[in-house]
């Protein structure tokens, strides 16, 4: 696992630089205007697509990491599953 301070998403020849701890997961919208972002410190990031544009985050989503991310197909709910053995539907 990467030790790092920040995490890095490429789109296209952007970078963004996330806070938080390695990616370890991620979830495009069925729309494909978003990314879903899971972070080893435990956060939940999103960027907009195509321009990487920081959107909401959820910090302290999953105590020790977030380890799995779904949207549903109309993206408007989204389960997480991290480290801390929890599946939450947000």
């Amino acid at each position: 696992a990467s030790r790092r301070a920040a995490a890095s998403a490429t789109a296209a020849g952007r970078t963004a630089d996330l806070a938080g701890g390695a990616v370890r997961c991620l979830a495009a919208d069925p729309a494909g205007d978003r990314l879903v972002v899971g972070l080893a410190g435990g956060s939940i990031a999103s960027l907009s697509l195509p321009d990487l544009t920081p959107g909401p985050r959820l910090e302290n989503a999953h105590p020790g990491g977030v380890e799995y991310l779904a949207l549903s197909p109309d993206g408007r709910l989204l389960a997480t599953g991290g480290a801390d053995h929890r599946a939450v539907l947000r």
